[in-house]
């Protein structure tokens, strides 16, 4: 399953929507009249469901002030819904030491799993567990759309935490240069140093930059005097 945009997925959906309600629409008639069969309805319905999960996953990201912790959880939540079985479907995204588990996860044998990697290194995992066994599929009892999309989901949510630390850094970058710029108006202006050194640390609660270099402060401080 290739990696596709918010507005591809939502497009495919609204396709295959609009193909499964025809389908079910004739399934009131002969399905030989119509050729029609069951098993084509039911494939278009899986497919639904598959882009469905990975749509709803691009669209975490744009949830305003959502944490990298936040979109992890809704993901794992985002799984079961999306498999074949989702009664008896449970999930778990590990990243690094962390875990994040739909509410009925335990392990099993029956288990699809896929690497996340993150800058092309391992970062973790997705991992799907049937609570039950089922019939023999593809990859034991797994249908192939079903690893095409745990591969994807895997992928997807590889470059999003990528998006999101790159996004942490250049935040945090910009308190940086921030402070570095408060604490230089500071010193050109503060006459006292016991009221510049608590004021520099009030600016800097935050990056921390200065808490180790009092001396290159004070040595800019006395320059400016």
């Amino acid at each position: 399953m290739s990696a596709k945009t918010k507005a591809q997925l939502l497009a495919e959906i609204e396709a295959l929507q609009k193909h499964l309600s025809e389908l079910q629409a004739v399934e009131t008639e002969p399905l030989q009249r119509n050729g029609v069969s069951k098993e084509q309805a039911s494939a278009v319905g899986e497919r639904v469901k598959e882009l469905s999960c990975l749509y709803g996953i691009s669209k975490l990201v744009e949830t305003p002030s959502i944490s990298l912790m936040e979109i992890l959880q809704r993901s794992v939540n985002l799984l079961p819904p999306a498999w074949q079985y989702p009664q008896i479907t449970c999930a778990r995204i590990m990243l690094h030491s962390q875990e994040y588990k739909t509410g009925n996860f335990h392990e099993t044998k029956w288990k699809l799993a896929s690497e996340i990697k993150v800058g092309g290194k391992d970062a973790g995992s997705v991992e799907v567990f049937y609570i039950e066994g089922r019939p023999e599929e593809y990859e034991g009892s797994f249908l192939k759309e079903e690893r095409a999309l745990i591969d994807a989901v895997a992928e997807r949510l590889g470059r999003i935490v990528q998006r999101v630390r790159s996004q942490e850094k250049v935040k945090h970058l910009n308190l940086v240069l921030r402070s570095i710029r408060d604490v230089n108006q500071l010193i050109i202006r503060e006459k006292n140093w016991d009221v510049l050194i608590q004021k520099v640390r009030h600016v800097d609660r935050n990056t921390r930059v200065f808490h180790c270099l009092g001396y290159v402060v004070r040595r800019a401080w006395q320059i400016h005097r």
